[in-house]
């Protein structure tokens, strides 16, 4: 269907050809030389032949402005393509455009950011070696003033170790002297004490001598005295005792426990006659002989106040 636009050039592209006719039939040669007269006889002809050539010319102007009204449509169409085409390819070469220029923006973008973060790496490089440099500074500086600390002290250990070593010495050599002082006072100390204990020595192992010798004689005398209690008390129980039949030649081992005034605390057989009538009849004669005789002294009797002997009757 045709647009707006061309029918309107069509209907503008007719009425100028009617104009066109219309002018040219009036300034016809025909007009101006002709009669009027001979203009009478030949009207009706001339205006079928008129009529005839008008309505060819306006069906040939007809054709025509068809033909031109298709002609200009098929340009404008041509034309509106061209213009789609144009900008089609003008927003595909923008869009284009605009996608080279934001990739160009990107890499811009990537470059400057590592451009920013190469910046900042070597910053940050910077940064550490100014701190290293700085760090190996202050570890320079602190290993000086650890070493200075280290002479003066070893300086001042050193004036203190001789401070010390001359006192020692000094205090060596006086305890020395006080050593040796010592030692020959402890020797002659010793000598006197060793010639004391020589002397005493032999006035205790005379008196020792003496003591072992009126010991010996003690004893002595008190196991005589205790013998000769023993037979006095083994002759009372004899004296007590009765043998029996058939019970001669035995005897046995008495312990007899006694008290000061002579009576019997105790009597036990340690060792047996092998007859236990004779056992019990020898028991029975030491409590039948009391009071036994004793020691009137107490030290003596202490000694035999427990006393152990054999009974033989026949002895």
């Amino acid at each position: 269907m045709p647009s707006k636009r061309a029918l309107l050039l069509s209907l503008l592209l007719h009425a100028v050809i009617v104009v066109l006719l219309t002018v040219s039939l009036d300034f016809a040669p025909d007009k101006l030389v002709k009669p009027a007269i001979e203009r009478e006889i030949v009207e009706a002809t001339v205006v079928d032949k008129r009529a005839l050539r008008a309505e060819a010319e306006r069906l040939e102007a007809a054709e025509a402005a068809r033909r031109a009204a298709e002609q200009a449509r098929t340009k404008e169409l041509e034309a509106e393509r061209e213009r789609l085409k144009q900008e089609k390819e003008a927003a595909a070469a923008a869009k284009a455009a605009a996608e080279r220029a934001a990739e160009t923006a990107r890499r811009e973008a990537e470059r400057a950011e590592q451009q920013a973060a190469a910046a900042k790496r070597k910053a940050a490089e910077a940064k550490r070696e100014a701190e290293q440099e700085a760090k190996r500074q202050a570890e320079a500086e602190a290993r000086r003033k650890a070493e200075e600390a280290k002479r003066q002290a070893e300086e001042a250990a050193k004036r203190k170790a001789e401070e010390a070593a001359r006192r020692k010495a000094e205090e060596e050599a006086k305890a020395k002297a006080e050593e040796e002082a010592r030692r020959k006072a402890e020797e002659e100390a010793k000598r006197q004490a060793a010639e004391a204990a020589e002397r005493k020595r032999l006035e205790e192992a005379l008196q020792a001598e003496l003591a072992a010798e009126e010991a010996a004689a003690r004893a002595a005398a008190e196991a005589s005295e205790i013998q000769r209690y023993a037979a006095l008390i083994t002759r009372r129980i004899e004296q007590s005792f009765t043998i029996l039949p058939g019970l001669e030649g035995l005897s046995c081992t008495m312990r007899i426990t006694l008290m000061p005034n002579g009576d019997v605390a105790g009597v036990q057989v340690v060792k047996s006659s092998g007859n236990a009538t004779f056992d019990r009849q020898a028991e029975n004669a030491v409590r039948k002989a009391a009071p036994l005789p004793v020691p009137s002294e107490p030290a003596l009797f202490q000694k035999m106040r427990s006393i152990q002997l054999v009974f033989d009757p026949q002895s």
